[in-house]
Parts: structure tokens; C-alpha cells; sequence
């Protein structure tokens, strides 16, 4: 079967043609397993689940009239286990097997040449396993992650057999969604909020932070993922439910309060994954489909850090409202001008741990080194039972930017405050300032010493 690709799909195909090269769009996870792993049911499962989704057997195909992606129900994947030597110590596990998957996500995949993916398990003679994804995003997203992360934990936990899963499934395919077409009038009016809310912005890039890609394409970065801790979490509840606020907007407002200070900038635009699910058949579907809509936020007029929350709470709602709204291709009518770059940093918030569960088995996610960036910065934040934990992937612009301290710096200071005003916030404590500065003072003796 052949079939055209989704909006959000042309959107990507049309960055991978133009950067063929650039592995940015690699969805990259690994977890370790340690347990009475069943590793035979577990790979059954996850080929189950894999052979029984239709997006897992595409391929993209080029045609005269254009991209397509061809569907092939035959295909059927199969995951291979790999033994790792068992002279290899815990240590040399981890690091093999994280050396694999942080090769796989350097490396571009092939969208012209199923599988759009490799699923592979690893097993040591110490009696743990490893689990390494790697996904080309034009056929996943966060949202089909978690459904197929629930699924796994459901078959394999034995809280749902094969036949009720099957009996359970609803027949609506990621394909359906492809011929899903947004009302011309509600494109319109999407037109028309985006032209109110980008209103007074020269663009919706922050160009402070902006990089040019390298020779091949790419968007060179680091990435960093750190915890925040049990004290400053509870931190974080115990404001949330003072002022009846989502941790969502709690953290999208430390987030944009972050690139304010740092760039010295008022007007900032965030880019935010939306579900892009405008119908409810579509909710359990695996696939493509959330689309980033611009956040713009002028601080020129709010005051307080509760301001903030209150507007983002606002604008995030009118964004869910145009969820299935192309923006990129309207770009032209909403500015009235041509070639606009879009926005160039993303913050998501997701209300699990992008990760699993097994009985009788501890899972634990390994961190992916991040070398490809999607945009000069991004932001996610996971929540778990206690903490939260943060991910940044950035370019040389923060290289040097204490992002963890300044996070938690953020949260304290808003923690202890009454008043909150935004102009009295600061990105680092006084005891920071001193040690950037004897660091500088350091550098400036060293560099008068050699000359």
C-alpha cells in the first residue's frame, strides 16, 4: 500500500533531504535490566508489539508527484540478542553496550530503506540485560513512545494477553490520520491568532543563541541530564499546589525565565510539542503526529513569576486549540514576508519517566550522549515519583553555562520568595558569582604570566 505522508511527516522529510546527513531526528534510548528477566518473552514482546503496528512496516518512497511512504504488511521484524563476552566485568557491559547505542544515534538512518529503526537486546553472564531503541522520529514521537513503552510493560507483566490486546486494539492506523484534513475555516482562525500573538515580534528566532551547521549538515552539541533533587522537588510541589498551577507551567516558566536572563532579551519565542491528536480514535495510534507551535512571551509588562505561570497557562491552552494548525507553512502569511526562520529552541514536559516497568525486575534508564542537535537548545523535563529529572541538549552558546545550578537556583529563589518579581531573580547565587569571578580573576593572572 502506498500512501502519502502527514503534514508533520513533510515537514521532516523535507530536513532530511535537505540535511541527508544529519542524525538529529534519532530517537536514541538504552535501559538496563536486572532481574529473573524471561529474555525470550521479552523479545516476543517486543516483536508483538513492533509487527503489530503498521508505521514499524514503512518506508518513505520517492515519486514524480512526491514523497510517499509505502506500507508492507509482510514485513515482519525480528530483534536479535546479542551475548556480550563473559569476561567482560558490569563496567565493560555498560560501557560496550552504551558505546553501541551512542554510535547508533551519530548515525543517520535511511528513511528510504525499511526498517526505520534497530531494536536490539543484550544479554551478560552477570545476569542483566540491556534494551537499545533507535527510531527515525518521521514514524515516532513521545506520545508513541509512552503507548508503546505501556503496552510492552502490559504483555510482558501478564496484565493483558495477546488475544485481548488484539480484541482491545481499535483499527484506526496512523494512515488515517495521514488523510485527516484540518477545516479550512479552522486554519484560518489559526492565522489569525498566531498573526495577534506574534504581533510586535521582529521574528521567532533567538538569535543570541544561534549556531550555523557544520560542512555536513550538522548542528554540533552536548547534551547533559541531572536530577533534581528530593528537597528541591518538593520545592516545586508545594508551590505548584499554593498557586494551583501545573508543574507544566511551573517549569515552562523557569525554562522561559532562563532565556531571558541570559540573553538579555523581553521578547521570547519557545517552540511546544503538541499532541497533534485532534481526534479521540487517534489517542492509542503509533506514529508522527505532534507538531511544535510557537510559545511568545514579551516580559515587557509582567512583572512576577506568577504572571508568567498565568499567561503560559493561557497561551498553552489557545495552542492545544490549533494543535493540528502547519505553522511553518504559514509562516509567510502570518509575518507578511518571506523566509522567516522559525523559532530555535523547544521545551517539553512529559508526566512520566520515559521508561519502564517489569516484575521482578529493576529497570533503569542509561543515559544517550547527545551530539546532533535538532535546534541550539532544548529542554526536557521528565516527572517521577519524587524528583524530576531534566535533559538539555545545547550548543557552544552554553557550553559554559552552569544549567543544573542555575535550574536549581531558580527554584529556590521562587521556593522562598513572596513576591517573585522576575526584574529580583538571578541566574546565580552570590557564592556562584564569587567562584566565576576567581575563576576569571585566575584565567586573566595566567594569560598575563605566559605573554
Amino acid at each position: 500500500m502506498i500512501s502519502k505522508l502527514s503534514k508533520v511527516q513533510t515537514n521532516l522529510y523535507t530536513h532530511h533531504k535537505i540535511y541527508p546527513n544529519d542524525p538529529a531526528y534519532n530517537l536514541s534510548f538504552c535501559y538496563k535490566i536486572k532481574g529473573d528477566v524471561d529474555i525470550q518473552k521479552l523479545k516476543s514482546v517486543l516483536e508483538f508489539v513492533i509487527n503489530d503496528n503498521a508505521i514499524f512496516k514503512t518506508n518513505i518512497v520517492e515519486y514524480e508527484e512526491g514523497p510517499m511512504q509505502e506500507f508492507d504488511k509482510s514485513r515482519e521484524y525480528t530483534i536479535e540478542i546479542i551475548n556480550l563476552p563473559e569476561k567482560y566485568t558490569e563496567k565493560e557491559c555498560d560501557l560496550q553496550v552504551a558505546t553501541y547505542v551512542s554510535q547508533q544515534n551519530k548515525e543517520s538512518i535511511n528513511i528510504f530503506k525499511w526498517p526505520l529503526y534497530d531494536t536490539k537486546l543484550f544479554c551478560s553472564s552477570h545476569n542483566f540485560y540491556y534494551l537499545t531503541i533507535n527510531v527515525d522520529h518521521i514514524i515516532s514521537d513521545g506520545y508513541s513512545y509512552f503507548h508503546f513503552l505501556n503496552n510492552i510493560m502490559s504483555l510482558y507483566n501478564d496484565e493483558t494477553d495477546f488475544d485481548t490486546y488484539l480484541a482491545q486494539k481499535e483499527n484506526t492506523s496512523y494512515f488515517d490520520f495521514v488523510n485527516y484534513q484540518q477545516d479550512s475555516k479552522k486554519t484560518e482562525k489559526a492565522i489569525q491568532f498566531f498573526k495577534k500573538e506574534l504581533a510586535g515580534f521582529n521574528g521567532l528566532e533567538l538569535k543570541e543563541i544561534n549556531e550555523l551547521r557544520n560542512d555536513q549538515g550538522k548542528l554540533v552539541g552536548e547534551s547533559t541530564r541531572f536530577i533534581l533533587d528530593e528537597d528541591a522537588s518538593n520545592k516545586v510541589q508545594s508551590y505548584i499546589k499554593k498557586y494551583e498551577i501545573t508543574d507544566f507551567s511551573f517549569f515552562t516558566s523557569i525554562y522561559t525565565v532562563f532565556l531571558h536572563k541570559l540573553t538579555s532579551q523581553k521578547e521570547i519565542v519557545i517552540g511546544i510539542p503538541v499532541a497533534n491528536r485532534p481526534r479521540k480514535e487517534f489517542k492509542n495510534v503509533m506514529g508522527y503526529f505532534v507538531n511544535t507551535l510557537p510559545l511568545a512571551i514579551n516580559f515587557e509588562g509582567i512583572s512576577t513569576f506568577e504572571e508568567l505561570n498565568s499567561l503560559i497557562k493561557k497561551k498553552v491552552i489557545s495552542l492545544i486549540r490549533h494543535q493540528d494548525f502547519d505553522f511553518n507553512r504559514h509562516i509567510p502569511s502570518i509575518f507578511q514576508k518571506q523566509n522567516i526562520p522559525s523559532f530555535n529552541n523547544v521545551f517539553t514536559f512529559y508526566k512520566q519517566p520515559l521508561s519502564f516497568e517489569l516484575k521482578n525486575c529493576q529497570v533503569t534508564s542509561m543515559p544517550v550522549q547527545i551530539e546532533n542537535l535538532k535546534f541550539p537548545f532544548t529542554c526536557n523535563v521528565e516527572s517521577h515519583d519524587k524528583h524530576y529529572v531534566i535533559n538539555a541538549e545545547y550548543n557552544s552558546f552554553f557550553r559554559n553555562v552552569p544549567i543544573k545550578e542555575i535550574f536549581e537556583h531558580l527554584v529556590n529563589q521562587i521556593s522562598a520568595s513572596e513576591s517573585n518579581c522576575i526584574n529580583e531573580l538571578t541566574l546565580f547565587s552570590n557564592d556562584k558569582v564569587i567562584e566565576i569571578s576567581k575563576k576569571q580573576m585566575n584565567r586573566i593572572y595566567f594569560i598575563q604570566k605566559i605573554q
